[in-house]
């Protein structure tokens, strides 16, 4: 398999920048060899590099940070290889030449993106983190993504919570409304669990309180990817563990 390679490069100008504010503009740039091409004449194929770039605005006031972006990105350009849902995906059928983690469906003509992307990341109060990302292109349904983590604020506990939703209200034959609808709206597809939710919960606890030996239970919501008669597919998975591990929590100073 061929390697994947990205390169990148961003820059940013503030407009207001004090003690309590921070507002940039600023502008990110990649590269990328996810792109292949056939050569009918030759039989072989080519490798082709394709860019994405992401014009934004940053704003940081206190303890939380918010950024709206408009991206736009070539054919064969893919934003975020390993989000949450690489361990699902990865399996998935590969282009040709193209690493099989990707997990990208066959290129077609046309489909190049552009859209919007948004992200607030907040810290209520310390040891306690809050991410939201949000995600609409033109050639695709919205995608969210959610997340919280805890660490310390209840003594030698830990809470982490993921929750990742794709294709937000695209048509559904599995799960038709009262009038018969198999495309339900954005609200009520929004936090349903199905095919294109993943949703993972972990608690742990620390046994001693100078030893970071940790025991944890996750539950997970999940989804796996499967090929039936030709056809690709993705079905649910609930799944209960337990975990004892060593929890190392760096500090920065």
């Amino acid at each position: 398999e061929d390697p994947l390679i990205a390169l990148g490069v961003d820059a940013g100008i503030p407009i207001i920048d004090n003690r309590l504010l921070r507002l940039e503009l600023y502008d990110d740039v990649a590269f990328l060899n996810t792109k292949r091409a056939f050569n009918d004449n030759t039989g072989k194929v080519s490798e082709e590099i394709v860019k994405g770039n992401a014009v934004g605005l940053g704003l940081s006031i206190l303890s939380a940070l918010f950024k709206v972006e408009y991206r736009t990105f070539e054919e064969g350009f893919r934003p975020t290889v390993f989000d949450y849902t690489y361990e699902s995906q990865k399996r998935g059928v590969a282009l040709l030449g193209v690493p099989q983690f990707l997990g990208l469906e066959p290129e077609k003509k046309g489909q190049a993106k552009h859209g919007f992307f948004s992200m607030l990341a907040w810290r209520p109060v310390p040891k306690v983190h809050l991410l939201g990302t949000f995600e609409d292109y033109n050639n695709s349904e919205p995608k969210l993504y959610l997340g919280i983590t805890e660490s310390g604020l209840v003594p030698q506990m830990s809470f982490r919570a993921f929750y990742t939703k794709r294709d937000i209200g695209e048509p559904d034959p599995d799960y038709p409304d009262k009038e018969g609808s198999q495309d339900p709206s954005f609200f009520k597809d929004l936090f349903r669990l199905d095919e294109k939710s993943a949703f993972t919960v972990r608690i742990g606890y620390q046994v001693y309180p100078n030893i970071p030996l940790e025991v944890a239970i996750i539950r997970e919501y999940r989804f796996q990817q499967v090929k039936v008669d030709g056809e690709t597919g993705f079905k649910p998975i609930h799944k209960t563990s337990f975990e004892l591990g060593f929890n190392l929590n760096f500090a920065r100073k």
